[in-house]
């Protein structure tokens, strides 16, 4: 704001003052003639009573400004106050020393008063120009360090003193300033000029730096100025030491003089305490508002002690204010110890702020999270903390919540191995979840996602879907999903469903992309797992229907040449022919069962067998199919090779090993080594008191490529492979597996990569005499009783009726369900067993069973049939049905089942309706 003479006097004080201006100045140009207006005596009591009021007026500014330490005072004002008592000093000096008064020391005279009275001008002119002197002018040396106010007072006073010595003692040593023929010299003239300069000077400082000095010092400095230089104006124009000029110079003094008290006053008494007025507001203001916030408030200082507390800690900690105010940090924090709060101390005196969370402890001793913000100062001389605590009770029970529920979260895609990801297209920078991270088996630490990072991680074929439909996703603005398949860390693949969607800015323009990957390797082997078993389901279906209507055509080859081998003697050409055809078929059954086996449909029995033969016909059937780079050896170190199994299981278990072992050698030369030895139990074998104790091992043994260690375990689950896409079903050793496991057996499997691999199947051995049991089971037994035979397959009644009746027994034949039915209603105690086919026309075997138990319960029934899992031999027992038999049928097994059920119908009836019957 521009500087004005109006705005820095009080009320009524303008007028007044250009009234004693505009007197000074016509004064001095002559305008206006002032005549003498008292005597001699009058004049020196007006003098005196005027100058010792100006004493007293400088020695109130000496004391106002001298006794005020106020911290900061600036230097000029110290200055002021000490050169007023100089010029206090100087001014009761004058009047004692002014003419008509009684000699001071020395004779009084015009000039000594004058010598004086000019020390004294000048000491308070300079004083207030240098008050007035911005404090950026001033030289360093003069304000760092401020100089004692003792020796600023010193140098006034020795000023004075020596002034005083001078115009009291040796006044006429002196340059004159006054002669009594002439009045004032030119030398007193131009020295009241000087002054005058002086405070024009100090005016004009006012109104151009007055902006240092406050606005109230500034309202009564500048018209003293003006009242100043009118006195000194007044004092160039006297020529008697008692005229009207000289009063009227040393009111003008008087008036400055209480003007300069008056803005000493305010600086160095008044404002004072009107700033500790706005300060007390400020406090009152602050501590109200402090008492106000939610938050509590603690003044702290190094020792850890209150100096301050607000209402809000008081409700905090339930204490009265009093109370707290004689405590400290240590006895309401929790977590706070001597050596913690040391320890926060120093962190918040070298940052300034610190923020962290503790417990702080109520009256009651509950204690409850808090976040204090803590804040250094220092505040004359002493270190404080201001700290402003928050109660975050339900803060942290929201970040619990908050946690729990991400933990959950994390555990549900875990669970779900669901992951989520973020991609910021700019900078290509992908983020992931914890779960993307264990879906691509990899940590933070071993890979920094990025966009293209990610599509290496894709096969090529991958890769591309996944481009094209990102490029989709971010042409048409919609979301995409798309399963893939993903590199793992470890070589191994996964499949991924992975979903996303565009976030865009204001714009339209594709900022990032977020979404979700979730592993589906499971889902995806499912329903491999699925489509395979309805492969499987498919195939078994075709499998018994095939092996249905085969077996029908192979019962009566084997029946038939079973019966014309029976007739003719062993030299005979032909019979040599004939048994080589019985073989043939016998290997076509064999044949039938492995399809059967392999599509789950098979009924497997097992029976006393010889290992090596079957491991013949296997190493047999290597030789003619496996490549040339591949060397086949056989090693049969034992001859006790006898065990009770199925030989066309165990031939299934040598070609699915053996065809196993050809895939791991490849290519390159190789060896297949097949052995078989005798060996002990496994060591966790429980030994059956029926077996002989003797093991057989068969080993199995390559030079391929070995099996990682990792997929060892794994091996023998269903569908796992190690071969390529439509080069394996995983289904191989599975079924191995399964076959060992039914016979009692174990499967142990050595493998290293890059060497080859060992497995042995360990089976219980059976001893028996194989020559006895052959004789044995060549020979067939047969009766004489009446069987009624039933098949809607001509070919199939015909051989069976002939190999009956080849044996001695009676039979008649029904080509049907019906027939035979109505054969029994006519004479229900003709016949001693009952042989029926399974699937016939009109009416089935089973149900022509249930129908003719109701007319003779105790009539024994056959059920033979060519699928095997229509009806298993528990179902069968179930309806009354007393053996079950599969095609295609043998002489022998057929023979010896029919004896069997008719000694058994037999030992039930004694001698009973039917008669003894006898049997061959």
């Amino acid at each position: 704001m521009k500087f004005s003479l109006h705005n820095l006097m009080t009320a009524g004080g303008p007028a007044a003052l250009i009234l004693l201006s505009a007197l000074a100045l016509t004064a001095w140009s002559g305008l206006v003639t002032i005549p003498v207006i008292m005597a001699q005596p009058t004049f020196l009591v007006l003098h005196s009573a005027i100058e010792i009021f100006a004493t007293v007026v400088a020695l109130l500014i000496f004391s106002s400004g001298y006794h005020t330490l106020t911290k900061g005072q600036p230097l000029g004002s110290i200055f002021l106050a000490c050169a007023f008592v100089g010029v206090g000093f100087l001014d009761f000096l004058h009047a004692l020393s002014y003419p008509g008064m009684t000699d001071f020391i020395t004779p009084n005279t015009t000039h000594k008063g004058i010598v004086l009275w000019l020390a004294a001008r000048f000491l308070a002119a300079i004083a207030l120009l240098f008050y007035s002197i911005p404090a950026p002018w001033l030289p360093g040396w003069m304000t760092r360090p401020r100089p004692p106010r003792h020796f600023i007072l010193a140098a006034c006073l020795a000023y004075s003193l020596l002034w005083a010595y001078l115009g009291v003692y040796m006044p006429d040593r002196l340059p004159a300033t006054y002669e009594v023929d002439r009045g004032l010299t030119p030398l007193k003239l131009i020295l009241e000029w000087l002054v005058i300069f002086i405070h024009l000077a100090t005016l004009a400082l006012l109104f151009g730096q007055g902006r240092y000095l406050p606005t109230a010092l500034r309202r009564y400095l500048a018209p003293a100025l003006v009242l100043l230089v009118g006195s000194e104006l007044f004092f160039t124009m006297y020529r008697y030491a008692s005229d009207s000029f000289n009063l009227l110079g040393h009111v003008y003094k008087v008036l400055a003089y209480l003007l300069i008290y008056r803005a000493i006053f305010l600086e160095n008494i008044k404002q004072p305490y009107v700033e500790l007025e706005e300060a007390q507001q400020q406090i009152s203001l602050l501590d109200y508002a402090l008492d106000n916030v939610e938050e509590a408030a603690y003044l702290i200082d190094r020792h850890s002690r209150f100096h301050y507390v607000n209402l809000g800690a008081c409700r905090a900690l339930d204490y009265e204010r009093p109370e707290l105010l004689g405590m400290g940090v240590l006895d309401v924090d929790r977590d706070m110890d001597a050596a913690t709060w040391h320890s926060h101390w120093q962190q918040v005196h070298r940052q300034g702020s610190l923020l962290f969370t503790s417990h702080h402890r109520t009256r009651q001793g509950r204690t409850f999270p808090v976040e204090i913000s803590a804040n250094y100062f220092e505040h004359q001389g002493r270190q404080y903390i201001l700290a402003m605590v928050r109660d975050i009770s339900e803060r942290a029970r929201m970040e619990e919540a908050l946690a729990r529920s991400h933990a959950n979260l994390l555990v549900a895609q875990r669970i779900a191995k669901l992951g989520s990801w973020e991609w910021d297209i700019a900078s290509g920078r992908l983020s992931w979840s914890d779960e993307a991270y264990r879906i691509f088996g990899v940590t933070p630490q071993q890979f920094t996602p990025t966009y293209d990072a990610f599509l290496e991680l894709l096969p090529d074929k991958d890769r591309q879907a996944l481009q094209e439909a990102v490029e989709q996703a971010l042409q048409e603005d919609q979301d995409y999903a798309i399963e893939h398949r993903v590199i793992r860390a470890d070589g191994s693949q996964a499949w991924v469903y992975e979903k996303g969607e565009v976030v865009r800015d204001d714009a339209g323009a594709a900022m990032r992309m977020h979404g979700t990957i979730q592993d589906i390797s499971e889902r995806k082997a499912m329903e491999a797992r699925e489509l395979q078993a309805d492969k499987m389901a498919a195939m078994g279906l075709l499998a018994s229907g095939i092996a249905h209507d085969f077996n029908n055509i192979l019962t009566p080859i084997m029946m038939h040449t079973q019966l014309a081998l029976q007739d003719m003697e062993p030299d005979n050409p032909v019979a040599n022919r004939l048994l080589q055809v019985s073989k043939a078929a016998d290997r076509a059954a064999a044949l039938v069962r492995q399809i059967l086996d392999f599509s789950h449909q098979g009924k497997h029995e097992a029976q006393p067998a010889n290992f090596t033969p079957i491991i013949k016909e296997a190493i047999k059937f290597f030789k003619t199919s496996m490549p040339a780079n591949i060397t086949i050896k056989q090693e049969i170190n034992t001859e006790h090779d006898g065990l009770l199994a199925d030989p066309t299981q165990l031939l299934q278990v040598i070609m699915n090993l053996g065809i196993n072992a050809m895939h791991a050698i490849g290519e390159q030369q190789g060896e297949l080594t097949i052995r078989l030895e005798e060996s002990k139990a496994p060591p966790d074998h429980r030994p059956d008191p029926q077996s002989p104790g003797t093991w057989l091992k068969l080993s199995v043994i390559d030079t391929g490529c070995g099996i990682a260690p990792d997929n060892i375990p794994r091996l023998f689950d269903p569908f796992f492979t190690t071969k390529e896409k439509g080069h394996g079903t995983g289904m191989g050793l599975s079924v191995v597996h399964g076959i060992i496991t039914r016979h009692g057996g174990v499967i142990q499997v050595h493998s290293t990569p890059g060497k080859g691999t060992t497995i042995e199947v360990l089976l219980p051995g059976l001893s028996f005499d194989s020559e006895d049991m052959a004789t044995e089971m060549n020979r067939p037994v047969g009766g004489n009783e009446h069987l009624l035979l039933v098949d809607d397959d001509p070919a199939v009644l015909r051989a069976e009726a002939d190999t009956l009746t080849s044996l001695g027994y009676t039979v008649t034949t029904a080509p049907g369900g019906q027939e035979a039915l109505a054969m029994v209603q006519a004479e229900p105690a003709a016949y001693d067993l009952l042989i029926t086919d399974y699937n016939m026309p009109k009416l089935k075997g089973t149900d022509l069973a249930l129908a003719v138990k109701e007319l003779r319960s105790d009539l024994p029934i056959i059920l033979c049939t060519g699928y095997t899992s229509k009806l298993d031999e528990s179902a069968a027992m179930a309806l009354g049905i007393s053996a079950l038999l599969l095609k295609p049928l043998r002489r022998n097994d057929f023979a010896a089942t029919i004896r069997r059920i008719l000694d058994n119908q037999e030992l039930h009836q004694g001698n009973g309706a039917h008669g003894a019957h006898s049997h061959y």
